[in-house]
């Protein structure tokens, strides 16, 4: 499973948040989908192919924080 965000060449800030979480659910929903069917445990193993267990953590804590921000439910990052 290899999944990159394609390079975005516009600055994140206050004026464009709502943009920029349309952008990771969207890159969410793509990892979503090619990993459909995959448990946690397997989801976690490609992962740590590329992240540490403290990034992987630091990433989920992101998304919680933003999701909150945004007045939404954090999205789905790893099956549970």
């Amino acid at each position: 499973m290899q999944v990159d965000p394609a390079p975005h060449f516009e600055d994140p800030g206050d004026d464009n948040d709502n943009h920029w979480w349309k952008e990771i659910k969207g890159f969410l929903k793509n990892v979503a989908s090619a990993t459909k069917g995959a448990s946690r445990k397997q989801v976690l193993r490609e992962l740590r192919r590329r992240f540490s267990d403290d990034q992987i953590i630091e990433i989920e804590a992101k998304l919680a924080e933003a999701a909150t921000k945004m007045g939404e439910n954090p999205p789905p990052f790893i099956p549970f």
